[in-house]
């Protein structure tokens, strides 16, 4: 009988990474794609229908995986045992010295976790205010992976933070206020026709992270 949780292959593919103790970042790695892709399928809330190149790729990097489990939510989520290769392959990595964690960037976790406190949120409520999971939250403020593209997206679309800040220490947390005060429409609205900048910081970011994978 299908898990009422995992009713789609996005639901069911979050279900296998939170099964290994994996992350988007790790499953990224090894199927030498971009966090952001793996991201897109996994986020809560803009759940993207897997790509059959996606898919193939996916089955291929963890041949483990049952493939009818993925595909229609049938059977056992995995086909057979992991070996213990296999299980510490696809391990997130617990401790500073792994090479998956190179490229970093401490202080966008140290932002990150100020922004979340402004809103008195706790790492499972700012989730859910986001609609994500609070695995994602816990990754980006304990540095143990940079915040996806898509993720900045959506932080950006349901906060309206400001990007200069957020990335780059610059300026205030919401340009010059907080956007919940009328007082700041001004400010808002500049910060609105800044949209297209920030996008290419968010490139920036995306770079960075490939940069972090070459390593």
């Amino acid at each position: 009988m299908e898990n009422i949780l995992e009713k789609t292959e996005n639901d069911r593919l979050r279900a296998i990474i939170e099964k290994l103790g994996s992350s988007d970042v790790v499953i990224a790695k090894e199927m030498g794609v971009g966090v952001s892709t793996v991201s897109a399928c996994t986020m809560k809330g803009r759940d993207k229908l897997l790509s059959r190149s996606f898919y193939k790729k996916f089955i291929t990097t963890l041949p483990f995986v049952n493939e009818d489990y993925l595909d229609e939510g049938k059977g056992k989520m995995f086909s057979r045992k992991l070996t213990k290769e296999e299980a510490a392959r696809f391990k997130r990595p617990s401790n500073n010295k792994s090479a998956t964690l190179k490229g970093i960037n401490k202080e966008i976790s140290h932002r990150h976790r100020i922004f979340r406190q402004h809103y008195n949120d706790t790492q499972l409520s700012f989730g859910e205010r986001l609609g994500v999971d609070r695995g994602m939250i816990t990754s980006v403020e304990s540095a143990r992976q940079n915040p996806s593209l898509n993720y900045i997206e959506l932080l950006e679309r349901k906060t309206k933070i400001n990007l200069y800040w957020f990335l780059l220490g610059r300026g205030e947390m919401f340009g010059s206020g907080d956007p919940s005060d009328g007082a700041n429409k001004v400010e808002m609205d500049k910060l609105n026709d800044t949209i297209e900048e920030q996008r290419l910081l968010i490139k920036m970011l995306r770079e960075e992270n490939a940069k972090g994978f070459s390593h």
